[in-house]
């Protein structure tokens, strides 16, 4: 009888042990793999988004050794990388404030609701991918994290405007969709290495902007707003741009710009549709109206289909261009191929042949123009020259070279063939 005690007495002792072990919590002064202040920043996180019903919360306020939890990467005494996401959170986010070396924060498809933290204290983050939850308010415009390169808020609840975040500028991707956002699109001239911009399916309004300080974007979602105006010409800028997507918005397409010369392979990167097929979904923009702006032209004045030898060709190029800014300018080629298919440049200075095979311009820094310039005059045709000739002008981005940096750079080309005779 006496030993069946024994064996009773050791059960419970042993139960009750293991009860107050599972039971215990974590002691952020005994933690000696993070500091104190990055331990009760972990645990405030657990308790503000109930971790004890956490999808998976191994290790979480049980034991002393932080690095092992559930989600929990370390490097040099300190946590850098929190992966929590799909992991059933709920309630709202903490600023990590005791998490200074903390550079990848994934909290993504979880239930966390309340406004986002402008986390001022994190300098070091990197990746922060909060999608896919219930988060209300504004977004905040996250001036305290210069080193952010990813920026994750789709799938909520968000409202407001849209910051520049132009404390940001290592920033690549940038993903707002899905969301409640309104007002106009900032130009984020502030964001040099931004390379993905999703701010699709939201309520934002006004015209879109020409992007200029964006040289490395190479995918644009701005569709499913409520975007107006005419889709902007091409800026000089967007050589790398392969993926845009602007329909269900109320723009129109300039009657005399050829869209179709971008860079651009297709409307989106689960979507085969190309962009050709996307331009004809936008009507051509209506004519303006008699106070409203003259439209951008050139024109060959003078020039004929044919000419015999010993006729007269006087050539003029007539140019009528309203540029959309002060700052938008454009350059005026005017070149000629030859029956032999070389092409000959008309040349800006006075004093050099007026044709030469040197690809140049012939008037920069346009803005608004109404003007004709001469082109050939008093011209009389020779024996010995016959053949197809074609004249072409062009308005070109502002030191931009068509030849070197491809026919997207041309805001307008009107080209002109003429036959002189042999005989």
């Amino acid at each position: 009888m006496l030993t069946l005690k024994k064996v009773l007495l050791v059960w419970i002792v042993w139960h009750l042990g293991t009860i107050s072990i599972t039971q215990a919590a974590t002691d952020c002064n005994a933690v000696t793999e993070i500091s104190p202040a990055e331990c009760e920043s972990l645990l405030q996180l657990y308790h503000s988004t109930n971790g004890a019903n956490w999808h998976n919360n191994e290790g979480w306020n049980v034991t002393n050794t932080p690095c092992s939890w559930k989600g929990i990467t370390c490097e040099n005494d300190g946590v850098t990388k929190l992966y929590l996401n799909s992991n059933q959170l709920t309630g709202t986010i903490p600023n990590f404030s005791g998490l200074p070396n903390l550079r990848r924060l994934y909290l993504y498809s979880n239930q966390l609701t309340g406004t986002i933290p402008n986390f001022s204290d994190l300098p070091n983050l990197q990746w922060l991918y909060l999608d896919s939850n219930q988060l209300t308010g504004t977004i905040p415009n996250f001036s305290g994290l210069p080193n952010l390169q990813a920026l994750s808020l789709k799938n909520n609840q968000l409202t407001g405007t849209i910051p520049n975040f132009s404390g940001l500028p290592n920033l690549e991707r940038l993903s707002l969709r899905f969301n409640q956002l309104t007002g106009t699109i900032p130009n984020f001239s502030g964001l040099p290495n931004l390379q993905w911009l999703y701010l699709d399916s939201n309520q934002l309004t006004g015209t879109i902007p020409n992007f200029s300080g964006l040289p490395n974007l190479q995918w644009l979602y701005l569709d499913s707003n409520q975007l107006t105006g005419t889709i902007p010409v091409s800026s000089n800028t967007l050589i790398n741009l392969t993926i845009l997507d602007l329909r269900n918005n109320p723009l129109c397409k300039k009657a005399d710009y050829d869209y179709a010369i971008w860079p651009i392979k297709q409307s989106r990167s689960d979507d085969k549709t190309t962009w050709q097929a996307q331009l004809e979904t936008f009507p051509i923009c209506p004519p303006p109206t008699e106070t409203g702006p003259i439209p951008t032209v050139l024109s060959f004045i003078g020039l004929k289909e044919y000419y015999q030898i010993g006729e007269i060709v006087d050539v003029e190029i007539a140019v009528n261009f309203t540029a959309d800014n002060p700052a938008d300018t454009v350059d005026l080629w005017i070149a000629i191929q030859q029956p032999s298919e070389d092409f000959l440049y008309m040349s800006a200075l006075p004093l050099a042949d007026l044709f030469s095979p040197k690809p140049q311009f012939f008037r920069e820094y346009l803005g608004t123009t109404q003007e004709t310039f001469s082109v050939i005059s008093d011209f009389k045709v020779p024996k010995g020259v016959g053949g197809n000739y074609t004249f072409y002008a062009a308005l070109v981005e502002t030191g931009k070279n068509p030849l070197t940096d491809g026919a997207w750079v041309m805001r307008h080309i009107v080209q002109f063939s003429t036959l002189l005779s042999n005989r």
